[in-house]
């Protein structure tokens, strides 16, 4: 398992090597479980307001791909769950 700001550095890299750096602000990630109980992280790329408006279905799917290799190449056993959010969303969220 990857110490939890080694992971947040090595996911900002895979996300501005695929995407312009002006997408992303900063990276979360937090232990979980997924639907059948096994260990999970997940993972959410908080984006500009610019980066949530460009962002596209394809960039997703590639960064999904290339996320799973990380965890994969690491030996880190745990399943990757990506979501995306602005900090507005964040904020919305947090106070509901």
């Amino acid at each position: 398992m990857q110490d939890e700001k080694q992971l947040q550095d090595r996911l900002m890299s895979i996300f501005v090597g695929k995407l312009p750096k002006i997408f992303v602000e900063r990276v979360m990630v937090s232990d979980t479980i997924d639907s059948i109980g096994n260990e999970a992280v997940l993972i959410t790329f908080v984006l500009t307001a610019q980066g949530a408006a460009e962002l596209t279905g394809d960039q997703t799917l590639d960064l999904l791909v290339d996320v799973q290799g990380e965890f994969m190449n690491k030996g880190d056993g745990r399943f990757p769950i990506v979501g995306y959010a602005t900090e507005a969303e964040l904020d919305e969220k947090d106070a509901a």
